[in-house]
């Protein structure tokens, strides 16, 4: 029984994902980061993104991972200076509002 409704929840989140999708991102800061400091590699990032956004209560997204432009890596030492690493999202068009309000960027 159990099998059947983790198989049905897998089918269900599949089809959500395979809709129409948007694409957002979040800039690493160099210090202050509200998933707290992650100076280590990109999968730490990942799973520290991960709980954060969990902790939020936030839609579900579809796809999480990490990226790295340099566009957005600045020399500065500041706190509001950025890494250039992102974490970039792809979830349904409905739930961009919420992850926006949270300080993800189009």
């Amino acid at each position: 029984m159990r099998f059947f409704i983790f198989s049905l929840l897998v089918v269900c989140l599949s089809f959500t994902c395979n809709e129409e999708k948007t694409y957002i991102f979040y800039t690493e800061p160099k210090c202050g980061a509200p998933w707290g400091q992650v100076d280590t590699g990109d999968a730490a990032l990942m799973e520290a993104a991960e709980a954060w956004i969990d902790s939020m209560d936030l839609p579900d997204y579809c796809y999480l991972e990490i990226q790295f432009d340099e566009e957005f890596a600045q020399l500065c030492e500041a706190c509001n200076c950025t890494t250039g690493r992102l974490i970039a999202l792809e979830l349904g068009p409905e739930h961009k509002e919420a992850y926006l309000d949270i300080g993800f960027q189009e």
